[in-house]
């Protein structure tokens, strides 16, 4: 899609980037579409998704943009930075192909509600746009990375358009549930916050399903997803999705079931609840160690209703062997305590 964007002042450099003061009103139009909506496709390549009105910095710029006091924009925010495939200067224009704004989703929220109903339309102040026609896709992502070091971003949320991660989108919305690869994009769609998945509570179920690491899926999914070499053993290109489905699907009804059972008190079921996700899981696929073929493959298990039956046995043998640990918090976290419930797997199915 090439879209053009008038431009007050320029900078360009030999690589076809360039650096444009554009009036606020000229970006806000070329932001929106005809039917006076804001043009999501551009924001899609952006790692978060719009923060809301009362995000703090939200409220700064709607503040700054409705005080005629502020005598030019720009000065006061960092812009916007905008990749595609070419760009060129055609007069006061930049004629822009596939334009992906990665930083500058608030701003750019911002301004288009401002000047939705084309009442500020006299308004001379600019905004700074930053437009990059990067080499190849690796030079892409290292933009994307360091343009979004400026605010608070998990490292997880830089990976959020991995195609692996729209794959998982797509195929948890056929069960109903809305991940949240873009931080916010569903809550601001007002979807049910209950069907919507974060990036790290799946993480913690393939953690605790395939991985068979219930301590780490327990205290310390955050680390794991920092480091590379685990974040592709959890978001591992190559595994069929129903992998994630599976995952996500078993850990929620463990959840559920655990949430129904009020002889144990909270801080017990958030301790076991990983456990009893990795021990419900062996029991579908009927194996100690479920390779990721076999946790795609019980999809159908994790769609339908697991008996009550099954997840109740599955609490029992956790939980035993929990209190026999000492039931504490520390168990919970310890590899030591995996190992003895993983221990117990084998024994119950063999290798």
């Amino acid at each position: 899609m090439t879209m053009a964007l008038g431009i007050s002042k320029l900078f360009t450099t030999d690589d076809n980037s360039a650096i444009a003061l554009v009036r606020l009103t000229s970006f806000a139009e070329f932001l929106t579409d005809e039917h006076s909506l804001i043009r999501r496709h551009m924001l899609e390549p952006n790692v978060r998704d719009y923060q809301g009105t009362n995000n703090p910095v939200n409220r700064e710029i709607r503040q700054t943009l409705q005080s005629p006091d502020n005598k030019e924009f720009w000065w006061l925010n960092n812009g916007i930075t905008i990749l595609a495939s070419s760009c060129s200067v055609t007069g006061n224009k930049l004629t822009i192909e596939r334009p992906e704004i990665v930083n500058g989703l608030q701003t750019s929220q911002e301004i288009h509600a401002h000047f939705k109903d084309h009442s500020h339309q006299n308004d001379m102040r600019s905004v700074m746009i930053r437009v990059i026609v990067p080499p190849d896709a690796q030079t892409r992502n290292r933009i994307t990375k360091a343009t979004n070091f400026q605010t608070a971003v998990t490292d997880v949320m830089l990976h959020a358009t991995d195609p692996v991660h729209f794959d998982i989108e797509d195929r948890l919305k056929l069960h109903g549930l809305f991940y949240d690869r873009r931080k916010g994009e569903y809550r601001q769609q007002r979807k049910p916050v209950d069907q919507i998945v974060s990036i790290t509570a799946l993480a913690q179920a393939v953690i605790a399903i395939l991985l068979r690491r219930p301590d780490d899926a327990r205290a310390r999914p955050g680390s794991l997803l920092k480091r590379a070499d685990t974040y592709r053993q959890i978001f591992e290109e190559n595994h069929n999705r129903d992998v994630f489905v599976s995952s996500i699907l078993i850990d929620r009804q463990v959840l559920n079931f655990l949430e129904k059972q009020t002889s144990l008190t909270k801080d017990v079921r958030r301790d076991i609840r990983y456990y009893v996700a990795t021990w419900a899981s062996c029991v579908l696929a009927n194996k100690a160690v479920p390779s990721a073929a076999d946790i795609a493959g019980i999809l159908p298990n994790a769609v339908a209703r697991i008996p009550a039956e099954t997840l109740g046995a599955a609490c029992d043998e956790v939980l035993t062997l929990y209190q026999h640990a000492g039931g504490t918090d520390a168990v919970s976290k310890s590899p030591e305590f995996t190992k003895k419930v993983l221990s117990a797997l084998l024994a119950k199915f063999g290798s």
